[in-house]
C-alpha cells in the first residue's frame, strides 16, 4: 500500500498577488479598484479643526445676532437730542429779530405819519380813531394795521395840529437799551431814550 505523504494532502493556498476585493483578479498595472465599504478616514489634526470650526459656527452666529441686538435697543431707547431753548444761538437770533422789527417799525412810522397828515389835509382834521385811517392802512399796509390794532404802536389821535415838535405815534415798548421809535407830526422819525421821550409827550 503506497502512503501520500503529508506535504501531497496539504491544499496550495491561494495566491492573493493581484486580486483585488472580493477575491477579483486583478491585472499588473490595472488600478484597484475602492472598496465598497471605505472605513472613516482617520481623525487627524486637521480633520478636528475642520469639525470645531464647523461645530463653532452656530454659536459665532448667535452671539453676533445677541451684539446686533443689543446695539439697536441702545440706539432706539437712546433719547433725540434737541437744541434747547437758552443755547448759544438764541442771543443771536434774537438780536436778529430784533434789528429787523426795529427797522420795519421805522418804516411804518414813516408811513404812518403820511397817512396821518394826507387825512388832515383832506378832512381839515386829525383822525379822531383807526377807523378813520383803516380803509388805506389796511388795505395797502395790513401788519401796520395789525400792530396799532394790537397796541404795539400808540397813535395819538385827534392832534390839534402837526409839528416836528409833535409826536404823532410811538412804540408801546422800548428795545433792550430803553431806547424806541417815535413819529412826528411832520413825518419825522427819531430814536428817544426814556428822558427825551418823557419830554416829547408832553410837547403840544
Amino acid at each position: 500500500m503506497r502512503f501520500q505523504s503529508l506535504s501531497d494532502k496539504r491544499s496550495p493556498l491561494p495566491c492573493t498577488r493581484g486580486r483585488g476585493v472580493g477575491g477579483e483578479g486583478v491585472l499588473p498595472g490595472q488600478a484597484v479598484p475602492p472598496h465598497p465599504n471605505p472605513s472613516p478616514p482617520e481623525q487627524g489634526r486637521g480633520a478636528f479643526r475642520l469639525d470645531s470650526h464647523q461645530r463653532l459656527r452656530p454659536g459665532l452666529a448667535a452671539l453676533s445676532v445677541a451684539l446686533l441686538l443689543t446695539g439697536c435697543g441702545k440706539s432706539a431707547s437712546s433719547p433725540a437730542t434737541t437744541p434747547s431753548k437758552g443755547g448759544a444761538g438764541a442771543p443771536a437770533q434774537m438780536s436778529l429779530r430784533r434789528v429787523i422789527d426795529r427797522s420795519r417799525v421805522q418804516n411804518d412810522f414813516r408811513q404812518l405819519a403820511l397817512y396821518y397828515a394826507n387825512y388832515s389835509a383832506l378832512q381839515n382834521r386829525s383822525p379822531g380813531k383807526l377807523d378813520d385811517l383803516k380803509a388805506d392802512i389796511e388795505r395797502d399796509m395790513p401788519k401796520l394795521y395789525k400792530a396799532i390794532e394790537e397796541g404795539n404802536y400808540v397813535v395819538i389821535w385827534s392832534l390839534p395840529h402837526l409839528s416836528s415838535e409833535v409826536v404823532l405815534a410811538y412804540e408801546k415798548e422800548p428795545d433792550e437799551n430803553g431806547l424806541r421809535w417815535v413819529a412826528n407830526g411832520d413825518g419825522s422819525v427819531k430814536r428817544l431814550n426814556p428822558e427825551d421821550f418823557e419830554k416829547a409827550l408832553k410837547a403840544k
